[in-house]
């Protein structure tokens, strides 16, 4: 199996960015679509809205931190309500 890119991860301003590039230190990981979508100007297929393309841009660059709380969880650590509280707030953009 092949290995994902290794955390942190962040997106462009906490989300905020026109981009919405998802990155890792040294590569972007994804680019998030707001927006009308589709193959030509001519043929949209949808829209996303700013909001949630915001939303979206957090909840992937907050993968690898929700990653590792799944796996806290599974080895019944501790820590794991502190680490959870910590990943939602990354995805929520606090």
């Amino acid at each position: 199996m092949s290995e994902h890119t290794k955390g942190p991860w962040s997106a462009c301003h906490n989300g905020e960015c026109i981009c919405k590039t998802v990155a890792a230190q040294d590569h972007p990981i994804a680019s998030v679509t707001a927006g009308d979508w589709g193959d030509e100007p001519d043929v949209p297929y949808g829209h996303v809205p700013e909001g949630e393309a915001t939303a979206n841009a957090r909840l992937i660059a907050a993968a690898p931190d929700m990653y590792e709380v799944c796996k806290a969880i599974l080895a019944m650590r501790s820590d794991v309500a502190g680490m959870a509280r910590a990943a939602i707030a990354r995805v929520e953009g606090e």
